[in-house]
Parts: structure tokens; C-alpha cells; sequence
């Protein structure tokens, strides 16, 4: 889901989108919130960001809702 408005996360990068889902490459991740892994056989949150001065963007995937909303709390500080 793309968010209507971006939530600056400091400097010049913007969080632009949350999603709930599998992972999409087939891969396993690290949650970017802790220690923890990402399978590719479980639905979990992944978030976009986007850098402000270009077209880049990252998305990074979290094993749960408290450590999507750990992350947000340090990066929106």
C-alpha cells in the first residue's frame, strides 16, 4: 500500500510504502528491526523507502509489527 503522503525517516529518505505479504523473491531476509529472519513462506511487513535526491528505493522486510514499528520510532525520531 502506498502511502498518500511520504513519512520523512530523517535526511533524505522517505518511507513511501508498507506492504503484508510473502516475500516476493523467493528469498529469506533479515528483519531489518532485529536478529530475526525473514522466510519466504511467511507472511510478514516490508517497507519502501525512498532516497530524495534520485529514483532510488529499498525495501526492507520485518518478522513482525513490533519490529516494523521499532524501526519507524528510531528512523521518524
Amino acid at each position: 500500500m502506498d502511502l498518500r503522503a511520504p513519512l520523512g525517516l530523517g535526511g533524505d529518505h522517505y518511507l513511501t510504502g508498507v506492504s503484508v505479504g510473502p516475500v516476493e523473491d523467493g528469498r529469506v531476509h533479515d528483519c531489518a528491526g532485529c536478529d530475526g529472519r525473514v522466510r519466504r513462506d511467511r507472511v510478514h511487513l516490508s517497507a519502501t523507502v525512498r532516497s530524495d535526491g534520485g529514483d532510488r528505493t529499498a525495501v526492507y522486510h520485518y518478522c513482525s509489527d513490533d519490529c516494523l514499528r521499532a524501526w519507524l520510532a528510531v528512523a521518524a525520531d
